[in-house]
């Protein structure tokens, strides 16, 4: 049935949805797209030879926001034999990160016969959740570079194994530590010490043109600006001021993220993230969990600074403390993964003193951050003793006390079996089997446009 002939209650209901509807008929030429549909795609995209809009084959059009029709070929073939399917994909001509879902169901109007697609955006639910996990895995990563930095070997291979799981846990192409200092000219200048690659990707540890690169000559003064204030530059790389641009783009880098690293206070240098092959948005949550890999990689300098004190007949007591801050400041960090919701990771055993720094250090980021819902992450918490329990009913109350809801996740069987033995009091608690499922419970859903 051609769009012309189409009933208006029919238009005048499709054009009432939310969401981007195309009506096809059994040629899988578009018979009419709805009002949602026409507001996604713009005037000149639709004017296009190959863009949506009524009486052209689907599978020839594509859109910036919604992708290509030739990609659901297969939902549309399934759906002429009378088959509903959904595809979820990303947005190839996208300029940024984009997740579309796709939804195939035939059609009957009169006597004609075809198929009605939906298209809805699950780019935050999507990315979202690839966040969450990404997030997961680097605090497991930094547990891992912690075991590796304060252990014994050759500190060179310690840090390549570290790196190495970063760069898996984070899924980038490369990751890289620079040292930064003042010439003797006193401006600041970098160079690079340690890289790990992904496989395929070009190492550039032996690029003359990143040692003693001058920040402010090529462009960089930015970053000293914000990574001297402890602070994180990422980003798309196409979207950098143009003096870093050139300094990047060459390195085939579309996408990254640089952390600052401080030793005993002072700034040391920072910890990169690349990535090559797409665009990609880092989300807050992923940042200040790279922050504890590179707050540990700072702890870790300064212990191998004072090992070597000790080689030299200085005080042994300095490299304990040093171990022991570097412990002390990963125990309990206190993680936003939105602006109403945190998370602190606790992992190990939990007893007495140490669930009095739990309380101390959740107390003071709920009072800092102040958010709305508080996750205690119990993924990694082998052991839990009477008094730990104890502790851990009077932190979840003093933290509703501070009108945030306190919700416990990744509760193991020996947690489970300890806090039911000692009939610890942790009513009206919220609990999740695992973290990425609480912290969806505590953001909720929605979609974008």
């Amino acid at each position: 049935m051609p769009y012309p002939l189409l009933p208006r209650e029919v238009r005048e209901l499709l054009d009432a949805l939310p969401e981007p509807v195309a009506l096809l008929d059994a040629g899988l030429t578009i018979q009419y797209l709805n009002e949602a549909w026409r507001q996604v795609t713009p005037a000149e995209e639709r004017e296009a030879e190959d863009g949506y809009a009524e009486g052209r084959a689907f599978g020839g059009c594509r859109s910036r926001r919604l992708g290509r029709g030739e990609d659901d070929t297969g939902l549309l073939k399934a759906g002429l034999h009378g088959q509903r399917g959904e595809r979820r994909g990303r947005v190839e001509e996208a300029d940024d990160e984009r997740w579309v879902l796709t939804q195939v169901a035939p059609w009957l109007q009169g006597d004609g016969a075809g198929l009605v697609v939906t298209k809805r955006d699950v780019t935050v639910e999507h990315v979202g959740a690839r966040a969450s996990e990404r997030y997961h895995e680097v605090l497991k990563s930094v547990g891992f570079a912690a075991s590796q930095f304060l252990g014994g070997g050759v500190w060179e291979e310690r840090v390549a194994r570290a790196l190495g799981r970063f760069g898996e846990a984070t899924d980038v192409s490369r990751v890289y530590v620079f040292d930064a200092r003042l010439s003797a000219e006193g401006g600041w200048i970098c160079s690079q010490k340690y890289e790990w690659c992904a496989p395929g990707v070009k190492p550039e540890i032996d690029n003359p043109d990143l040692q003693d690169m001058p920040f402010e000559a090529l462009g960089l003064g930015r970053w000293v600006e914000h990574l001297s204030r402890d602070e994180a530059v990422y980003g798309l790389v196409r979207e950098f001021p143009e003096g870093e641009r050139a300094v990047l783009e060459p390195q085939e880098i579309v996408s990254l993220a640089v952390v600052p690293i401080f030793a005993e206070g002072s700034w040391w240098g920072f910890i990169g993230f690349d990535e090559c092959r797409v665009p990609r948005a880092w989300s807050e949550a992923e940042i200040e969990a790279l922050r504890a890999g590179a707050g540990l990689l700072g702890a870790a300098l300064h212990n191998e600074r004072a090992q070597a004190l000790v080689q030299e007949h200085l005080a042994q007591d300095e490299v304990i403390r040093v171990q022991k801050e570097a412990l002390r400041a990963l125990e309990a960090p206190v993680i936003p993964v939105h602006e109403q919701v945190v998370v602190m990771p606790l992992v190990g055993s939990l007893d007495a003193d140490r669930i009095g720094r739990v309380m101390e250090a959740l107390l003071e980021g709920i009072s800092t951050r102040q958010p709305r819902v508080a996750i205690l992450d119990m993924t990694g918490v082998r052991r839990l003793d009477e008094r730990g329990a104890e502790g851990l009913a009077r932190t979840t109350k003093a933290a509703r006390l501070l009108g945030v809801e306190v919700m416990l996740t990744g509760i193991g069987p020996e947690v489970a079996r300890a806090l039911t033995d000692r009939e610890t009091s942790l009513g009206g608690i919220a609990t999740s089997l695992h973290l990425q499922a609480g912290i969806a419970k505590a953001l909720g859903g929605g979609a974008r446009w």
